[in-house]
């Protein structure tokens, strides 16, 4: 959905969450949490969405695509 949306970032799993880091306009955005709670795919299992706005990040900080990372087991937090 990030990609077809004009989204980029990434998106990794640690086990017991998904994390998603995602740019794009305010639009794309909503829509893409819409479809996080709405239309998640067949396997997975949304209990909630929770989404932290920042302050907008400077044009060579945001990815030029949106990537699945590895998952990664029992990390803390985003980031880690």
């Amino acid at each position: 959905a990030a990609t077809a949306l004009g989204i980029t970032g990434l998106v990794r799993n640690d086990g017991a969450c998904v994390y998603i880091t995602a740019f794009g306009t305010a639009r794309a955005l909503a829509d893409l949490q819409y479809a996080l709670q709405r239309t998640a795919p067949p396997l997975a299992h949304v209990q909630r969405v929770e989404v932290r706005s920042v302050a907008a990040a400077p044009a060579e900080a945001i990815p030029a695509s949106f990537t699945i990372v590895a998952s990664r087991l029992h990390d803390a937090a985003p980031g880690t």
